[in-house]
């Protein structure tokens, strides 16, 4: 398995943000913030691609009912 390189980056959250960030390492198979924070800008960009193709992003949900993920939900442009 070859080694990427890495970049060492600051980010500023609020609390209750940063608290968010500990719940999802704890929910998660990840095992670190680290881990999380690459995947979901992973999980973001492809949500992000979809909506610019026009695509909606919907949720089913176990008793049948979809949900929408609205656009500006995804902050995306257009």
């Amino acid at each position: 398995m070859s080694r990427q390189t890495t970049t060492r980056m600051t980010v500023d959250l609020t609390a209750a943000s940063a608290k968010r960030l500990e719940r999802l390492a704890e929910r998660t198979y990840l095992g670190s913030k680290a881990a999380v924070i690459r995947h979901s800008l992973a999980v973001y960009e492809h949500l992000l691609t979809l909506a610019e193709e026009g695509g909606e992003i919907v949720v089913r949900m176990p008793s049948g009912e979809e949900k929408e993920i609205p656009r500006p939900m995804l902050a995306a442009a257009g």
